[in-house]
């Protein structure tokens, strides 16, 4: 928003990608003509417009924005732990064998190691890890999969 002020009246201009979008101007009483010109301008960007709390669940945009900062913090975290993974192998209680075959290039099934990660196949393996029990968990517990038994959560693991 741009705004002026002069010693007889304010204007405003709502930009949007430098392109004029609303226009606003209002003759100064004799009263609000004795303020400071930042006064006045103070006065430009708030007399065209009534500010009013709207809840998040009515303001989606403006609750998805306040979320942001969340939702990086959290992606970064996860980023974070996924990375951890390579760290783990060597001492994992269920993997670290099959690490030092594949680490030592020995046959081991269907492992490999690519990029420093495990894998089975095309599956990537996972060692004990908070990463694990939250897997797990997501898929269900957590609303994706609504409790749908053992067999059914190593079955979305799986893919």
């Amino acid at each position: 928003m741009e705004t002026d002020a002069s010693s007889t009246g304010i204007g405003a201009v709502l930009m949007q990608e430098q392109r004029a979008i609303e226009f606003f101007s209002e003759k100064l009483s004799p009263t609000h003509q004795l303020w400071s010109a930042y006064k006045q301008e103070l006065y430009a960007i708030k007399s065209p417009y009534a500010f009013h709390h709207k809840a998040g669940k009515y303001n989606k945009v403006a609750d998805a924005l306040s979320r942001k900062t969340y939702l990086l913090n959290k992606l970064q975290l996860e980023v974070v732990v996924f990375s951890a993974l390579r760290d783990q192998y060597s001492d994992d209680p269920d993997l670290d064998h099959i690490w030092q075959r594949c680490y030592l290039q020995e046959a081991a099934r269907d492992f490999h190691i690519y990029n420093r990660y495990l894998f089975k196949g095309l599956q990537l393996c996972i060692p004990r890890s908070s990463l694990r029990l939250q897997l797990i968990q997501e898929l269900h517990g957590d609303g994706l999969a609504a409790h749908t038994g053992q067999d059914k959560t190593i079955s979305l693991l799986e893919e």
